[in-house]
């Protein structure tokens, strides 16, 4: 949010990997039951895709507070994944723990994410609900520019999404 109006930014770039127990069924409502499910999962989004939706001017605010220069990637590194529900249909509602680092400050995050097959070799992980933050926990003060002569200040707070395809090995 900022005096002006509310903003986002997104990146159309997510790397990693997920790697889930070998015995992940294709039909989780058939076998699977709520519990700790074995997986492990690294996301790394490099920094400079980041765009915001107030235009080029303000990428350039977000990368320097960001401190994009000095560090250059967004990593998540998965700790746990618990199963929280196995419903008939749509995605399975997941809790998922581990740890963000931003600006090169790392803090512990838990979230419900879903997991969904997509198809055989397709899975997509994705936020159930949105993850709130503060800037200020990693280190990164809210920009507060001075734009065309117009003082703008903008919130600590921040909603993070996010929607990612993964490509199942054969």
């Amino acid at each position: 949010t900022s005096t002006i109006h509310d903003w986002h930014a997104e990146s159309l770039i997510i790397s990693g990997a997920a790697e889930l127990d070998a015995a992940f069924p294709f039909d989780p409502a058939g076998t699977l039951k709520p519990g700790p499910l074995a997986a492990k999962v690294t996301v790394t989004i490099p920094v400079r895709t980041l765009k915001s939706s107030s235009g080029k001017p303000m990428d350039i605010i977000m990368y320097e507070h960001i401190k994009a220069k000095e560090f250059t990637k967004i990593e998540f590194q998965l700790n746990s994944l618990t199963v929280l529900d196995v419903p008939a249909r749509g995605g399975l509602p997941c809790e998922a723990k581990g740890t963000l680092t931003v600006a090169g400050k790392t803090q512990p995050l838990t979230m419900k994410v879903g997991l969904e097959r997509q198809s055989q070799d397709a899975l997509k992980f994705y936020t159930m609900e949105p993850v709130t933050l503060k800037m200020t926990a990693f280190g990164v003060q809210p920009p507060n520019p001075n734009l065309a002569g117009v003082g703008i200040t903008t919130g600590d707070e921040i909603k993070v999404t996010f929607s990612w395809p993964l490509s199942v090995p054969k």
